[in-house]
């Protein structure tokens, strides 16, 4: 509970659902065996027996997609056509289950230890010069934190910061007063 998402929730009285995992891609498998477009709908852990498909009936207001940064990184990273693809499908996947109109908020910034944040900003026009007008990108603040034990990740100070960032982007695309 003060993780940048759910702290972001917080902020806009939401409920919220958070799917991932640690050093997963959003096509890039090396952290696992397995990237987000492998458990998108999966409804509990992957590779348990009896994970049930999640069934998308509740239609949300926003996504918000924190994925990229291990893309990048993990055991070497993929390629910038890669991700794009990723991009692509992981999109095309949201889209297919919530229709055109719920608005995809792209993460990026958050981490200053690749340039991820270019290739997804190009494919996001891409996919807006195509018709897909719901789609954004937001760039927050790094969230490294110098000095300390895990420069990655954000302490929570940090996770405050960048929950108010992505308050003020989303009040401004859902013209929320």
């Amino acid at each position: 509970t003060l993780a940048f998402g759910w702290l972001t929730a917080q902020a806009l009285g939401a409920d919220c659902n958070i799917i991932g995992r640690g050093g997963l891609g959003v096509i890039n498998t090396s952290s696992g065996g397995y990237c987000m477009m492998d458990i998108y709908d999966l409804n509990g852990k992957r590779g348990t027996s009896g994970v049930t498909k999640y069934n998308f009936e509740r239609i949300p207001d926003a996504i918000v997609v924190e994925l990229g940064i291990n893309d990048k990184v993990q055991g070497g990273g993929v390629d910038a056509a890669t991700y794009t693809s990723g991009i692509n499908q992981f999109v095309s996947a949201m889209r297919a289950k919530y229709g055109k109109d719920v608005p995809i908020v792209w993460l990026y910034g958050y981490n200053t230890n690749s340039d991820y944040g270019s290739t997804m900003v190009s494919a996001i026009n891409a996919l807006k010069n195509a018709g897909d007008s719901n789609l954004y990108y937001c760039q927050i603040s790094p969230c490294n934190v110098p000095g300390a034990s895990d420069i990655y990740h954000p302490d929570v100070a940090k996770a405050e910061a960048m929950a108010a960032e992505v308050v003020a982007h989303l009040n401004t695309i859902l013209n929320i007063k």
